[in-house]
């Protein structure tokens, strides 16, 4: 006869064992986001919130999607080409994406949704770090892997892209906890947000790059056509893009490619693009191409946050373009979705950001900083006289004494230290010091909905605003 008493017992045990596990592993996986580094929407490519984003994203409703670095996410406005053509767009991309996070975040991405068009970016196709099979970064890998969630092909992507980068431990992409164990003493507010719908916050993959170039003029010039030599893309990146273009082909979706303004690429590189383009039947627009950038009225003083990246009015007039495109294309917009219509309040902050990054006349820059989720902060040392002016958390002080003015920002555990004295004029918010420099007059914008300084600007020696 069996003995139901040691059965019980022994069953017993190994649920409890099971129960010990299935803990164990959450607090792992829990110790995991904890310690992951993070780049939310203040930050200046969110790659953490592009990712969590998307899997957040409703079902199979995707119009288009687009992947790349950098390039692609402060070029396209996915906002735009909602409101202005119905399409519903998300950018998948974090800071130097190579051509495999590319692949391996398309095949991420139709486990859920099936877009009519993808659209890649193609700066990283050419070298951006000579010394690097991929052309970039172990950390910038590393930040893509970070946040898939796990399976087989998260696996895959591990598994190559170590084997092309010796400072890649796969164990450690695989066991996070293992990797970031030693950030427990750095860890600030912004790893606590993981747990927080802020964290969720993106304006579909859409990072707006702020500033722009008319205070140091680049002499830049986009490039005719008919010049340059084609050369040889790498067998690595080839093998990625043709797994591209053969797993859009797989399941019937359209692949275009694209290249934002910059000074990273030329002639040679849009030639050979243009060329694998051709023997493979594929759409490729190059915006640095002279008749393409004068088309869609590109300024790149003005349109350029920095040498290689667009602004929010460079991001329009690119995506004005890549709209015009996929409706000659005959792309139809499917139907409108509450998930980008409840965007539009985050994307109207974003561009009022943007125009007061670009003022630079001090009394209109105030009058545009009179909002109720700016907090303000002015310290000078003008005419014998040190001052401090916070307004925050709608209240506002004003000292002349040389008194320093602390406090905690709305919204955000971050402390504050604005003073002006014999020792000299600073701003800190948390543990950084945010003025640089030897004016005499700054001012430092936080914004309470972002929660993180987003502009310094300092006044030069004709009351000329100048953005830092």
């Amino acid at each position: 006869m069996p003995d139901f008493n040691c059965i019980k017992l022994h069953r017993a045990f190994f649920l409890r064992v099971l129960i010990f596990i299935l803990l164990f592993c959450s607090v792992l996986a829990i110790m995991s986001l904890v310690l992951i580094p993070k780049e939310f929407i203040n930050s200046g490519y969110p790659g953490t919130s592009a990712i969590l984003g998307f899997y957040d994203l409703p079902e199979e409703s995707l119009d288009v999607l687009f992947l790349g670095s950098s390039h692609a996410i402060s070029g396209i406005d996915t906002q735009k080409l909602y409101d202005d053509y119905g399409y519903k767009s998300y950018t998948l991309g974090c800071g130097e994406q190579n051509m495999a996070i590319s692949y391996f975040y398309l095949e991420e991405a139709l486990k859920t949704q099936h877009p009519k068009v993808v659209a890649l970016e193609t700066l990283m196709a050419f070298p951006f770090r000579h010394d690097k099979v991929l052309y970039s970064s172990a950390a910038a890998s590393e930040k893509a892997l970070n946040f898939m969630r796990p399976g087989v092909n998260r696996l895959r992507a591990v598994y190559e892209i170590s084997g092309y980068e010796s400072e890649l431990n796969p164990l450690y992409l695989l066991l996070r906890f293992m990797r970031y164990h030693e950030r427990w003493d750095n860890l600030d507010e912004k790893d606590i947000l993981i747990f927080d719908d802020y964290a969720y916050l993106t304006l579909h993959g859409y990072a707006v790059n702020y500033g722009n170039l008319s205070n140091d003029p680049p002499g830049y010039r986009p490039f005719d056509k008919n010049s340059g030599k084609a050369g040889e893309l790498s067998p690595v990146i080839t093998d990625y893009l043709l797994r591209i273009v053969k797993l859009c082909r797989d399941n019937d979706i359209k692949l275009i490619l694209f290249k934002t303004p910059s000074n990273k690429t030329g002639a040679d590189e849009y030639q050979t693009m243009s060329s694998f383009a051709a023997e493979n039947s594929l759409l490729y627009m190059d915006f640095n191409e002279e008749g393409l950038y004068e088309d869609c009225g590109f300024d790149f003083t003005t349109d350029m946050g920095n040498l290689g990246h667009a602004n929010f009015t460079g991001a329009e007039k690119i995506t004005e373009s890549i709209g015009k495109t996929l409706v000659s294309m005959g792309i139809t917009a499917g139907n409108p979705d509450r998930e980008w219509d409840e965007t539009e309040g985050l994307y109207n902050i974003c561009r009022q950001n943007f125009l007061l990054s670009i003022e630079d006349q001090k009394e209109e820059y105030l009058s545009m900083t009179e909002n109720s989720r700016y907090s303000l902060f002015i310290v000078s040392s003008e005419n014998g006289e040190n001052t401090v002016y916070v307004r925050c958390d709608g209240k506002e002080v004003l000292y002349k004494d040389g008194t320093p003015v602390t406090g905690v920002l709305p919204g955000s555990e971050k402390e504050y230290e604005a003073a002006s004295n014999k020792e000299g004029i600073s701003v800190i918010i948390g543990d950084e010091e945010k003025i640089k420099g030897n004016s005499s007059w700054y001012a430092v914008v936080y914004d309470e909905y972002l929660r993180d300084v987003f502009d310094v600007v300092y006044s030069d020696e004709n009351g000329k605003l100048i953005h830092m």
